[in-house]
């Protein structure tokens, strides 16, 4: 499923029990946020591993709990099994504190029974000297850490963008083991300090436009549409930019549009007009041409999205 255009599903008020709030905190690597109180439903989101949220109600079954996510809002279905449960104190402690987060692919943390394994942009609050304390709970970490807090330039942006490189695409996922188009943009941006919602066509709401692709800087994002319903995001490569800090990438680019340009194709990508380069989540997290008219995927020999708008939201 390529499209990131999500609805959520609400059952009727009398087949849920609404619950006063009550308040969570992942506290496994993953956790999958669903679009109906099933097992078998829909992966909207996932949480990450330190991130807070609310309990609002319960299914009718006692199976599951509707959780809003605290950073963004997002709002589904969450095993009741994987609520960890915590006090209002240390939620708000814990909610107030999400600036720390994991800083490299996956790192581990380790408990007193067990090891979990941490993707990149998992939240560490109440992270102090390499432990994290959690009401009697008390975890090691010995990893790398970023700080939110501290906004990045265009460059870091695109390192830790790069990070993700090969990474296969799933349907709601926000982690190295699996990630979708807006997943991948919002978490990038959060990591370089920078809050963009869940889904693509939220974010397509923020930031400053650009007017045509010949203005673009690397880091801006380019959003995809279908039928006018915005359905797909990336993010601006410029190839000189690349060539500073990963010019083995950059070679392999260009070596794409050299062998192009020696096929005879049924549909030809604007190569010989300005183009650039997006990195993407597409069957995988990949680097493709990038034109006035959209995607150009080398693989397909076909354009897979056609360009909606550009936004810069680096100033």
């Amino acid at each position: 499923m390529l499209s990131d255009f999500r609805q959520h599903f609400f059952l009727p008020v009398t087949e849920q029990s609404t619950y006063t709030h009550k308040f969570g905190i992942c506290h496994l690597g993953i956790i999958p946020v669903r679009a109906t109180p099933a097992s078998k439903s829909e992966q909207v989101t996932q949480l990450l591993f330190g991130e807070t949220y609310q309990v609002t109600k319960v299914s009718a079954d006692h199976k599951f709990v509707w959780i809003i996510a605290d950073y963004d809002e997002y709002s589904g279905w969450v095993d009741i099994s994987r609520w960890k449960k915590v006090s209002e104190a240390f939620y708000q402690k814990a909610k107030q504190a999400q600036h720390l987060m994991v800083d490299q692919a996956f790192a581990l943390l380790t408990k007193s029974v067990y090891t979990n394994t941490l993707s990149f942009g998992s939240t560490l609050p109440t992270y102090t000297k390499g432990e994290l304390c959690w009401e009697e709970e008390a975890m090691c970490y010995n990893a790398k850490i970023r700080d939110t807090r501290n906004k990045v330039d265009r460059d870091q942006i695109i390192w830790m963008a790069f990070t993700f490189l090969g990474t296969p695409y799933l349907w709601g996922g926000k982690s190295i083991f699996g990630i979708d188009c807006s997943g991948l943009t919002q978490l990038v941006y959060k990591a370089g300090g920078y809050f963009l919602p869940r889904d693509a066509y939220q974010q397509a709401t923020l930031g400053a436009k650009v007017a045509c692709l010949a203005e673009v800087k690397t880091g801006d994002l380019v959003f995809f549409a279908r039928k006018d319903n915005i359905i797909h995001v990336g993010i601006v490569l410029i190839i000189s930019d690349i060539y500073k800090t990963f010019p083995t990438i950059a070679q392999k680019m260009e070596e794409t549009v050299a062998i192009l340009e020696g096929q005879k194709l049924e549909v030809n990508p604007a190569t010989k007009q300005p183009y650039q380069w997006v990195l993407h989540a597409y069957d995988c997290v990949r680097i493709d041409i990038l034109d006035s008219k959209g995607i150009y995927n080398v693989n397909e020999k076909q354009y897979t999205h056609y360009t909606h708008s550009i936004k810069q939201i680096i100033p």
